[in-house]
């Protein structure tokens, strides 16, 4: 990811009551969410995503919708996502399937792409997280993660919601090249429901505020029956397991 130095001047001083504010109402919105989150046991939600990157001089879009579905254990929010994606890169065109399942201690992703099941498994302060929870814990992991910032409350989905810009910090131990590689946006905007705590909405940019990624989930089901057994994944036979962290050592990207 691209990560940010913040720079503190005299000015700073100057500034502290609007900067203490900010943070008092950053902290208040997210005592509501995660009051409103820790209501909430097991929850089902429709998913859509849509995107453009560019893969040097190609450009690739993708649109997806799936089913999530999540339970709340042991202060950690374990999920269970199944997508239906479509990759339009001009004259080729692809469709897979993802299964991605956190659970709790590893996140498990499989793709089924060309007759070939590939299952890549990350730690969850390593992978490429799209589902952002809403707990305390969650919380925690957004502020370690990014610079976040309160913005005015909005409405996506005829539903009141609260909105935080997260802007990813720097990593000061990585070099030019391992930054480079981490880049996956340089903000995002992630919207909650003021009815549940829980997301609405996330959408990232570029640097040039251009949105690169946009997730919408809706039809949400608060508290319906689900069997544990969903949050628990084993690799299919014969699948190809692949370790994020080897590969990101590798130089490849997750």
């Amino acid at each position: 990811m691209k990560r940010y130095s913040l720079v503190l001047t005299i000015c700073t001083l100057l500034l502290s009551p609007v900067l203490v504010a900010s943070a008092r109402e950053l902290s208040e919105v997210e005592d509501l969410i995660v009051e409103l989150s820790e209501k909430v046991d097991t929850y089902t939600a429709a998913i859509e995503m849509k995107g453009e990157s560019a893969e040097g001089p190609m450009k690739v879009k993708m649109e997806g919708r799936g089913t999530l579905e999540g339970i709340r254990r042991d202060d950690k929010n374990l999920y269970r996502l199944s997508l239906d994606q479509n990759l339009d890169m001009g004259e080729h065109k692809m469709e897979h399937k993802i299964l991605t399942v956190f659970t709790g201690d590893m996140v498990w992703t499989e793709m089924d792409m060309m007759g070939q099941t590939i299952v890549v498994k990350a730690k969850p302060d390593t992978q490429s997280d799209v589902i952002v929870g809403s707990g305390r814990e969650s919380f925690k992991q957004l502020r370690e993660e990014y610079d976040i910032a309160l913005l005015p409350d909005a409405v996506v989905n005829e539903e009141p919601v609260y909105v935080l810009e997260l802007r990813p910090k720097q990593n000061s131990e990585a070099s030019p090249d391992e930054a480079e590689q981490e880049v996956q946006f340089d903000k995002a905007l992630l919207s909650f429901s003021q009815k549940t705590g829980l997301p609405i909405k996330m959408v990232m940019f570029d640097s040039s505020e251009t949105p690169l990624m946009q997730f919408i989930y809706k039809d949400y089901k608060i508290n319906p029956e689900i069997e544990a057994a969903r949050f628990e994944y084993t690799p299919p036979e014969g699948a190809m397991v692949m370790d994020a962290e080897a590969m990101q050592q590798m130089g490849g990207m997750f």
